[in-house]
């Protein structure tokens, strides 16, 4: 009887992990979260910023602000960020909708994805950074 219990709960922990599967493979995200990075430049400003082709005025700007954001963010805290993270500037929006999986049709300014930060260009449209 043991063994009989036993299966069956392995059966169905099986189909719960195929389904959780498939489902991640049909979702946008799947898409999103393995999507290449590859053409991404790193910034000669900030090694921990990246930008796509056509975005190197933003990502110039992000690279002169973000060590006093990080500090900022640490100050406030009393704690340093406990791994690093990339900062990855999209030339369009089309571009970071793809990165994000923002199917919303909002056009979103940012956001952090798995330890990343994407950064759209309408982050830069609303004020004079």
């Amino acid at each position: 009887m043991r063994i009989k219990k036993n299966r069956v709960i392995i059966i169905s922990l099986s189909a719960v992990i195929l389904l959780l599967i498939a489902v991640f493979y049909f979702s946008p995200w799947s898409t999103a979260l393995l999507k290449s990075k590859s053409h991404f430049i790193r910034s000669t400003e900030s090694g921990s910023v990246y930008y796509e082709p056509g975005a190197e005025v933003f990502a110039d700007k992000i690279a002169a602000y973000l060590p006093a954001a990080v500090n900022r963010v640490e100050r406030v805290h009393c704690l340093p960020f406990e791994e690093s993270f990339k900062v990855y500037v999209c030339n369009t929006q089309e571009s970071f909708d793809q990165f994000t999986a923002n199917t919303s049709g909002y056009p979103i300014r940012g956001t952090a994805l798995l330890g990343n930060v994407f950064i759209a260009p309408s982050a830069f449209d609303f004020m004079e950074i």
